[in-house]
């Protein structure tokens, strides 16, 4: 990734984990099936690692 659209690109990743971690615990502690929480879980783990990367 250019070094020029790091900074544009890091604030919305940041905020979609953000996002994610607040939805899945609402999730679970509503009671939502593994089924419910199985796609939000892959799209999490898929923006942690562009955050890493």
């Amino acid at each position: 990734m250019p070094a020029f659209v790091a900074p544009l690109v890091a604030p919305a990743v940041d905020l979609t984990v953000l996002g994610l971690l607040v939805g899945t615990r609402h999730l679970a502690l509503s009671g939502a099936s593994e089924e419910v929480l199985r796609p939000a879980r892959r799209l999490l783990l898929a923006a942690c690692m562009v955050t890493l990367c």
